[in-house]
């Protein structure tokens, strides 16, 4: 097994409705593939982890990257693994939001992050790179609240 994950920016024309069909289409493709993972979308950010054959992550991704609603995607890590850290998810969906949120919801949004990340269990390096990319980027518009 296989687990990659990544990072990208979307066009930002994509909404909510939009985003919830994409992924309803493509958790049918990584069922139908044996891949697991989990999106994350932040602002107009995306992070993803993707785990499964090694042929299909490969192959998922190279869709991935060259979708015209994704630019500067660029992989920040991947290997090797003998587990899942998603073992249940065909397309887990984390779309965060600082929407109305003040101190103290950016605060409970931070807890419930780290509270995700430790449920998950990351079991191999790539998944531990995954939920630290999202926790630094909560922690970037931590002035800003």
């Amino acid at each position: 097994m296989y687990s990659l994950s990544y990072e990208s920016i979307h066009n930002g024309q994509l909404r909510e409705v939009e985003i919830e069909k994409i992924i309803t289409k493509w958790r049918e493709y990584n069922k139908a593939n044996s891949i697991t993972g989990c999106l994350m979308t932040y602002k107009h950010k995306c992070i993803q982890i993707l785990e499964g054959p090694k042929d299909a992550i490969k192959a998922l991704y190279n869709t991935i990257e060259s979708d015209n609603r994704h630019h500067n995607t660029s992989i920040f890590s991947e290997n090797p693994i003998d587990e899942r850290a998603f073992p249940e998810f065909t397309m887990a969906y984390l779309p965060i939001t600082l929407e109305g949120k003040d101190k103290s919801g950016f605060q409970r949004l931070k807890m419930n992050i780290a509270i995700l990340s430790d449920f998950t269990n990351p079991v191999h390096t790539t998944a531990v790179l995954f939920w630290k990319k999202i926790k630094e980027y909560i922690d970037s518009d931590a002035a800003s609240i």
